[in-house]
């Protein structure tokens, strides 16, 4: 499904002609792809720092800033598997906001 759905947006949108809707619909991925080892690296020491971060978790122990997030942001008002697809979801997205201010100033990483 996913090299059905890479293929559909490479057909659509990758054919050398430029509009405002097809770059609307683009921008994100140019965002991310930009600056994808950054987004790689910073993901990465994001996802250890809050694992390593330990919070109280109101029961006299404590857990880690991941599973407080998880379990305060989204368990609360979803089933598990759709609160972990959230959870991932909010990560890219905040991840996305730093890249796209990034992008937008032309500063961009890489080896």
């Amino acid at each position: 499904l996913a090299a059905l759905a890479l293929g559909v947006l490479h057909a659509g949108l990758d054919d050398g002609r430029s509009t405002p809707s097809r770059d609307r619909i683009s921008e994100p991925w140019v965002a991310l792809g930009r600056n994808a080892l950054l987004l790689f690296v910073v993901s990465g020491l994001v996802a250890k720092t809050l694992i390593l971060w330990k919070v109280a978790d109101g029961v006299g122990g404590t857990i880690s800033a991941q599973q407080w997030i998880y379990h305060a942001a989204f368990a609360r008002w979803a089933p598990p598997k759709v609160a972990s697809l959230a959870f991932a979801v909010a990560n890219l997205a905040w991840l996305y906001v730093l890249l796209a201010w990034l992008h937008r100033r032309r500063w961009y990483w890489s080896v």
